[in-house]
């Protein structure tokens, strides 16, 4: 048996929830979910507060940003990622005001490699991760 830095029979969440306000979000993510809170995400917010802009706000030597509404690989770091960054840094800024003596485990859920592989076209188009058998006849 596994023992997990949580108590057992915790409940957690992931993905997105909706509406702008973090705070409010925040609050009830530690209302509801005392033993494992998380990080919620607020896409409503604007890009960078999707899971893709979030998770890409993770990636050190791959940067993205923002082109005809879709994520794509870019040349350097630009706007789009400096504002997925800054969204995160507010937010755990935010939570930690909010958790005030909060001292158990926390969750930051991010997109995975292949989910951003999946949804990040490459500079001249097509995502970086293709099913060629898809398009097959």
């Amino acid at each position: 048996m596994t023992d997990f830095p949580w108590p057992r029979g915790s409940a957690t969440g992931i993905g997105s929830l909706p509406g702008t306000d973090i705070a409010e979000a925040q609050k009830i993510v530690l209302g509801e979910l005392p033993d494992l809170p998380h990080l919620p995400e607020l896409p409503a917010r604007g890009p960078g507060a999707d899971i893709i802009g979030r998770g890409a706000a993770f990636l050190v030597e791959l940067p993205v940003e923002l082109y005809a509404a879709r994520w794509r690989v870019a040349a350097r770091p630009g706007r789009d990622h400096r504002r997925a960054l800054d969204l995160l840094e507010r937010d755990l800024d935010q939570m930690t005001e909010q958790a005030g003596e909060f001292g158990g485990t926390f969750k930051v859920q991010a997109a995975g490699p292949l989910t951003l592989a999946a949804s990040i076209d490459l500079a001249l188009g097509g995502r970086i991760l293709r099913d060629h058998g898809r398009y097959a006849t």
